[in-house]
């Protein structure tokens, strides 16, 4: 059975969101250790080094994602063992604006995650799904998730060996 962490950032209180996203991953095939609200890093760390998961889902709504979440992919990149699936979503930040959305992407891509999913694309929760989907069956790691080419298929896009595949 496939295996996921779920965290949020050491800021964000919220727990509902990570109910729901054990919940959906749970739903899809992934058994899930939630680490729940407030997470610090070191928590994290701890767990992925005594634990193998093939995902590692960071999930919050307090805004401050695209603050925190930067040094946290880079811990997690920093420990050797790990190099599986890494994504984020939710309220990335506060600030909604296209151009905001797209430079906090990029450099949440940049600090190391896999694949971003910001609240403010209305259909965020499909891409989510495709995401979960893709994972069963490709390797992502060099595919990015940001929400662009729409009118290809995904799986079209891993047939002719395209590297950043935008959804």
């Amino acid at each position: 059975m496939k295996k996921a962490l779920l965290s949020t950032i050491s800021s964000d209180s919220h727990s509902w969101n990570l109910v729901f996203m054990q919940y959906l991953l749970t739903e899809k095939g992934y058994q899930v250790k939630n680490l729940g609200p407030c997470t610090p890093a070191a928590m994290v760390l701890k767990a992925i080094a005594s634990e193998h998961y093939d995902l590692i889902v960071v999930s919050t709504v307090n805004g401050h994602g695209y603050l925190e979440a930067p040094s946290l992919a880079q811990a997690i990149r920093s420990v050797e063992s790990y190099s599986h699936k890494l994504i984020i979503g939710g309220k990335i930040s506060t600030d909604n604006s296209a151009k905001s959305v797209q430079i906090k992407t990029a450099n949440l891509l940049f600090s190391g995650f896999d694949a971003v999913f910001d609240d403010s694309d209305s259909d965020i929760f499909d891409q989510f799904e495709k995401f979960l989907l893709l994972s069963c069956n490709y390797d992502l790691k060099n595919i990015q998730c940001i929400h662009q080419c729409e009118q290809t298929t995904i799986n079209s896009h891993i047939k002719a060996g395209h590297q950043n595949v935008r959804f």
